[in-house]
């Protein structure tokens, strides 16, 4: 149970965490790409990326939270 528990969160920490670095990649590229679109904004083009990092942070502490619960659980 617990390493089936343990292998789920490591998924869905890397799932999170890659969905982070694919939209950053394709922010970056979009932004290469038509630099005229992103001149008009007044915010640069990785604000749209700080959302999702903060969602990502979230998800991969919470989960962490929940792998150290069952580490020190374990050692009961």
């Amino acid at each position: 149970m617990r390493a089936g528990l343990n292998r789920a969160l490591n998924a869905v920490m890397g799932a999170f965490v890659g969905a982070l670095i694919g939209r950053g990649a394709y922010l970056y590229w979009a932004y290469r790409a038509h630099p005229g679109l992103y001149a008009a904004q007044s915010a640069p083009w990785y604000a749209r990326l700080v959302p999702s990092a903060v969602v990502t942070l979230l998800v991969v502490c919470a989960c962490a939270c929940v792998k150290l619960a069952l580490r020190a659980g374990r050692r009961r």
